[in-house]
C-alpha cells in the first residue's frame, strides 16, 4: 500500500503505532493530503483523534489558518491573522471557515479572537451543507460559544441542509441548556425542516420528553 493510503487509513482506525512507523520512515508524510485536498491534520481533527493530531503537529512544516482554527492553536490564528488579517472569512477546502472550525471543535478562545478579528458570525460553509457557525457550536454542544455567537448577533434561525436549524439539532440531542439559549434569544420553535418535523417532534423522537416543557 502507497505510504500516503496507509497513512490516511491508520488516522481513520486509530492505529497510533503504524502512524508513529510511517512518520518515523518519512516525515514528510504529515505533510501529506487526502485526493481531496484536505490535509491528514484536519482528517485526524474530524476523527478527534489527539494523538494523531499531536503526531502529526511534531513532523509539520507549518500550519494555515484553517487547520490552526480546528486543533484551538489561538496564538498561531492571532500571528497568521496579522500577516493576513483578510483570510478571517476565507474557506478551506472543504468550504468551511475559521470560525466554523473553532466552533465545531469547541474552541472557545480561538472563536472568541476570530470574531474579534472580524469573522462573519452568518457566514455559511462553502459547500452542500450550507452549516453557520451556530450550527457547528449546537452540534458539538459547546453552550458557551453559542452564546458568545448569541452575543454577537448570531442568526439563531439560520437554517442548513434539510432545513435544520440549531434549535431542531439542540433538541435532537436533548440538550436543554441549549434549547433554553436559543429560545431565550429568539429561536423560533415552530420552524419545520424540510420534511416536516419541528423541533418538538425531533425531541419526542428521541424520548427526551423533558423539553416539551419547553418546546410544546
Amino acid at each position: 500500500m502507497e505510504a500516503t493510503a496507509e497513512l490516511i487509513k491508520a488516522i481513520e482506525t486509530n492505529e497510533k503505532t503504524t502512524v508513529e512507523r510511517l512518520i518515523s520512515l518519512s516525515p514528510e508524510l504529515a505533510n501529506s493530503t487526502l485526493s481531496s485536498g484536505l490535509s491528514t491534520l484536519l482528517l485526524a481533527s474530524y476523527y478527534r483523534h489527539q494523538e494523531m493530531i499531536d503526531l502529526l503537529l511534531k513532523n509539520r512544516d507549518q500550519i494555515d489558518l484553517h487547520e490552526a482554527s480546528a486543533i484551538g492553536q489561538t496564538s498561531l490564528v492571532d500571528e497568521l491573522l496579522e500577516c493576513n488579517p483578510f483570510s478571517v472569512n476565507s474557506y478551506s477546502v472543504d468550504g468551511f471557515t475559521p470560525l466554523g472550525y473553532a466552533c465545531y471543535f469547541d474552541h472557545y478562545d480561538t472563536a472568541k479572537l476570530l470574531i474579534e478579528c472580524g469573522a462573519n458570525v452568518n457566514q455559511p460553509s462553502n459547500n452542500d451543507f450550507k452549516v453557520a457557525p451556530i450550527h457547528s457550536a449546537v452540534a458539538c454542544g459547546s453552550f458557551d460559544i453559542t452564546k458568545l455567537l448569541i452575543d454577537n448577533h448570531a442568526n439563531v434561525n439560520a437554517v442548513q441542509v434539510r432545513g435544520v436549524t440549531p434549535l431542531h439539532t439542540a433538541a435532537h440531542n436533548g440538550n436543554q441548556l441549549l434549547v433554553a439559549i436559543l429560545l431565550k434569544a429568539g429561536a423560533d420553535k415552530n420552524l419545520r425542516m424540510e420534511d416536516g418535523r419541528t423541533p418538538l417532534e425531533m425531541a419526542l423522537e428521541k424520548k427526551y420528553t423533558e423539553l416539551e416543557t419547553f418546546l410544546a
